[in-house]
């Protein structure tokens, strides 16, 4: 109903493509929990709500319920531009919505048990979830949550284990009809007595029996495409960013071309294709990536390449090997290689656009999945089988549940190092660099968070980390080491912050005076030449020849100020979108009147003076939205308690903020 409601108010909701894929994003990997493993030696599902015995109606709601949420966020994911970060949200939330449509479609009902769903369960079929295991290991993961419940998927799906043979609805291997799937209309069809003829057109609809007597087949079938269709690799496979979609859009029409025996699948006015090979997103976390056409596996291979990569000049031969020889180890390279540019010397090399891009790719990125069970210490060190240095949740929140010191400190004097680069002015020319590791050490403050919160209890509560244990060692030295990072961010990054800001509106301002006052002395020198003809008929002529001229320079120069005026507000809106994210992890009760009214204030702005989905942040600009949803309730509730007056005081600062913004305009 939210998301109708956000969808069909566009007038009076601005932005609701964001709003609902924030939504959407937190009910499946915070609200929701991801279905627990179904076999006898996996608990059997006690204690997981998905198992919860249900009727025939309940169970078609819930898979109607969940098809039109998926329609949503597809919807609304394309509407947004999108960027690697955004697309590994897009990938884990459609295979969480995926998993709970499996889980609900292999229950028996009390009452009334649907043939297909016992077809399905009783038969072997399941789905399988190649290639999102692949596909997720070089996402850009800067929420927990979304490693968590990529895992939950993964776990889910390795418990079921479904054989190839009997793995239905394989649409990343080729959009045709599989023979599990046909094998599995055929059983259907056997059980009600349905012909065998045609048997892909029962999938499609166009042979009728199926679909209309089974729609818990056309809701599943269209989950299923959904999410694999998230995880194709080809480019031309998506529609074009950024535009209105909505939801009528994303109505999947299907058709069987039995000439050529494939299926026709269209949306958003496209053929839609699913074909996947390959990552996405390569890895910037691998040495071979920077040493070609040399192939490098360990440091010993670097040390036979005769020159190496030095990064747009950003790092010396001898800095170069000692990175490079870094990602070697991927087990270890998230201390090595944060502590490697920890450093007042290597600090600087991070205005590389690739070495911060492999820096978030070290820190980030989960690498492989280690499935349950699979926990064995090598036997030998270093190990031949690289499956034993897997993790369950990702490198980085292996590293802060087990070992957390040295990756802790060096994010901590990274943010410190940013903080020393600051000359007092946005336009200096190590601004970049400092906008880089504050959202870096927010992101790895996410993390943080997570963990303290997990080992309090504070997280949902029937989540439990498998083979994972965080010590009271490990929780205080968080504790400690993320009090001394909340107040880098409150008190020296927000006052930096703010401090730019002014600024940047300041300049804003001067720019239009000087607009102002130019086009003011274009006016005078036109009417001091006009006063100094001679005759009546030399001024009318000349009247009207250099109105036009003046009209044209005039024109001229206000367009140059308004593009420069325009590029100022969105460096403005950049700064206050990182003062949005620094609010994420601030504890409930450390909100005050101050800070909420601050938060609501720079939020407005953003709403006021950004041009969404024109890629002008230097962060995904769902983040910014992600935040909105995370603090709302919190927010909410504070607010509620609040006397009149505060109330009022608080508006009065949104009101104050956004009317100042709005005086600096210069007409186009």
């Amino acid at each position: 109903k939210l998301c109708t409601l956000a969808s069909e108010q566009r007038k009076r909701v601005k932005n609701p493509a964001f709003y609902k894929v924030a939504l959407l994003q937190h009910l499946f990997t915070k609200v929701l929990p991801i279905p627990r493993p179904t076999s006898a030696k996996a608990t059997d599902g006690k204690g997981c709500v998905w198992y919860t015995p249900m009727i025939y109606a309940l169970q078609l709601d819930i898979l109607l319920l969940l098809k039109r949420l998926f329609e949503h966020f597809v919807s609304s994911a394309f509407a947004i531009v999108t960027t690697r970060e955004f697309d590994a949200v897009k990938i884990v939330v459609g295979a969480a919505i995926m998993t709970i449509a499996d889980v609900i479609f292999r229950t028996e009902a009390t009452d009334i048990p649907s043939e297909a769903s016992m077809v399905y369960r009783l038969h072997g079929y399941g789905i399988s979830m190649w290639p999102f295991d692949e596909q997720s290991e070089t996402i850009m993961v800067t929420m927990p949550e979304i490693n968590i419940a990529r895992t939950g998927v993964l776990d889910y799906f390795h418990d079921i284990d479904t054989k190839t043979e009997k793995s239905i609805f394989s649409w990343n291997i080729a959009l045709r009809p599989s023979a599990a799937t046909n094998a599995y209309l055929q059983t259907l069809c056997h059980e009600m007595g349905f012909s065998y003829a045609n048997l892909p057109q029962f999938l499609t609809g166009e042979a009728w029996q199926i679909v209309k007597n089974f729609p818990e087949v056309e809701f599943f079938r269209d989950i299923c495409f959904f999410s694999k269709w998230l995880m194709s690799t080809n480019p031309q496979a998506f529609p074009r960013f950024g535009r209105p979609y909505d939801q009528k859009s994303a109505e999947l029409t299907w058709r069987y071309i039995q000439n050529e025996d494939r299926f026709m699948v269209a949306a958003f006015r496209m053929e839609l294709k699913t074909d996947s090979k390959g990552h996405r997103w390569p890895s910037y976390a691998v040495a071979s990536r920077f040493t070609q056409p040399h192939a490098v596996l360990t440091e010993d291979d670097i040390l036979h390449v005769r020159e190496l990569n030095d990064f747009d000049n950003a790092l010396g031969q001898r800095d170069s090997e000692l990175l490079l020889s870094a990602l070697t180890v991927p087990y270890l390279r998230i201390p090595l290689v944060v502590s490697f540019f920890a450093t007042e010397d290597r600090v600087h090399a991070l205005k590389s656009d690739t070495l911060r891009k492999l820096l978030d790719s070290v820190v980030f990125e989960p690498s492989r999945y280690l499935h349950k069970g699979g926990l064995k210490a090598p036997a030998v060190v270093p190990t031949k089988d690289e499956k034993l240095l897997n993790t369950p949740y990702g490198l980085l929140l292996n590293e802060l549940t087990r070992s957390p010191t040295q990756v802790v400190r060096a994010t901590i004097q990274l943010m410190k190092l940013a903080l020393s680069l600051d000359a007092g002015s946005y336009f200096s020319s190590q601004s970049v660099i400092i906008l880089y590791l504050l959202r870096f050490g927010m992101r790895v403050e996410n993390f943080m968070t997570f963990v303290l919160d997990y080992a309090a209890g504070r997280t949902h509560a029937t989540l439990e980390l498998r083979d994972t244990v965080v010590s009271k060692d490990v929780v205080e030295f968080l504790k400690e080491s993320h009090k001394q990072l909340r107040e880098l961010l409150e008190v020296n990054f927000l006052t930096m912050l703010d401090g730019w800001t002014q600024e940047v509106l300041a300049r804003a301002t001067r720019l239009q005076e000087e607009a102002t006052n130019k086009a003011q002395t274009e006016i005078d020198k036109h009417k001091t030449n006009v006063e100094s003809l001679d005759t009546m008929f030399q001024k009318k002529k000349f009247r009207k020849m250099a109105k036009r001229k003046l009209k044209k320079v005039h024109d001229k120069k206000l367009s140059e100020a308004a593009n420069d005026y325009d590029k100022l507000f969105e460096i403005a809106a950049d700064l206050r979108a990182h003062e949005i994210l620094l609010y994420r992890n601030c504890p409930e009760s450390a909100w005050t009147f101050t800070k909420m009214a601050k938060f609501v204030s720079t939020f407005s702005f953003l709403s006021a003076r950004h041009s969404w989905n024109a890629e002008h942040l230097s962060m995904p600009e769902p983040e910014v939205f992600e935040v909105l949803q995370t603090c709302r309730r919190v927010l909410v509730a504070k607010t509620q308690q609040l006397a009149m007056g505060k109330t009022n005081s608080m508006m009065e600062c949104v009101a104050s903020l956004v009317a100042d913004s709005e005086e600096l305009k210069i007409a186009r």
